[in-house]
């Protein structure tokens, strides 16, 4: 049955609508290029206390990256961008990020 069916003429035009489909996308992604949600687990300190926050953030990634990891230097841009609003005596220790 299935060699049969492999044969069939609307089997090869439903792979090519793949093929053309997979592309589109791809060129979509590597021209818009896409967003990671990267959770971000961190302790905001100060002289008399600290608490546990944590925030999920969007990142734009380049569209060639397949890493499981996500991108440092976005996130320690994060990090240098929020530890810019807390305010003076605390600061901000940064526990783990995940891909979410």
């Amino acid at each position: 049955m299935i060699f049969t069916f492999a044969r069939t003429k609307e089997f090869f035009s439903d792979i090519i609508v793949l093929l053309l489909t997979i592309t589109y996308i791809y060129v979509i992604l590597y021209k818009y290029g896409l967003v990671m949600k990267i959770l971000i687990n961190y302790v905001v300190q100060d002289s008399n206390d600290h608490r546990h926050e944590s925030e999920i953030i969007d990142i734009q990634s380049p569209p060639y990256t397949f890493s499981p990891e996500p991108p440092v230097s976005e996130v320690m841009k994060w990090v240098e961008f929020k530890q810019g609003k807390l305010s003076d005596g605390q600061k901000l220790i940064l526990l783990s990020m995940f891909k979410v």
